[in-house]
């Protein structure tokens, strides 16, 4: 696949000749579907590789994580008219986890919410310690199209679609959340999902504090 797309890129840059127009519109097709191709097989190799043993496990505050990926959020969110905003009740204790793959789970959620969301509409992010579960408790709301309860158990499977309509109206191939599950599991957290079909969705996540006499490296 990078093979392929290297060579199209050459192509789209004239680096062997000019193109006319029907020829630059049909490369940049093949372009946009092998870069969906490689993110596919990417995906497939995260959901299949992901285990507790090859986190980077550190101690993290996961208010600066989900504060960068918030903020790496805000200008698709605006672009398609949507409000993105981060609550955090402070203070969190640092919980143990591995930054990038958290980063993946923000992207992977924030994306979702985007996506499924209408002009108008509102995210929020919000972080709180969950005593009772000795966790950092994360969620993620938004007043998108929202889902049926009968599909909440089954929305974290691999190639799941609610219906054949969502995957022709907002794309995908049903493994954003697969990963999610993935590298939250692997974190020894737990991840759940709540919604009413028409009244938005609220996704949310747990991960474990960093153990008392954890100070270094996992």
């Amino acid at each position: 696949l990078t093979f392929i797309k290297g060579y199209v890129d050459l192509l789209l840059d004239t680096d062997m000749g000019p193109l006319l127009d029907r020829q630059r519109h049909s490369l940049e097709v093949v372009r946009a579907k092998t870069t969906l191709l490689t993110r596919l097989v990417n995906d497939m190799i995260t959901v299949h590789k992901i285990e507790h043993s090859a986190l980077d496990l550190r101690p993290l505050a996961m208010d600066e994580v989900a504060g960068l990926a918030v903020s790496g959020a805000q200008l698709q969110a605006r672009a398609a008219g949507i409000s993105l905003r981060l609550e955090v009740k402070s203070p969190l204790p640092p919980v143990l986890g591995d930054h990038d793959r958290l980063m993946q789970v923000m992207d992977n959620l924030l994306g979702n919410a985007i996506k499924f969301s209408s002009t108008g509409g509102e995210i929020v992010v919000r972080l709180q310690f969950a005593p009772q579960g000795g966790a950092v408790l994360v969620s993620v709301s938004d007043s998108g199209i929202g889902m049926p309860e009968a599909a909440l158990n089954r929305i974290f499977d691999r190639f799941y679609q609610i219906d054949s309509s969502s995957r022709r109206r907002f794309g995908g191939v049903g493994l954003g959340l697969a990963i999610v599950q993935r590298i939250i599991q692997a974190h020894h957290g737990e991840v759940w999902a709540e919604s009413k079909l028409g009244e938005g969705s609220i996704f949310l996540f747990t991960l474990p504090l960093v153990p008392a006499t954890t100070g270094q490296k996992q």
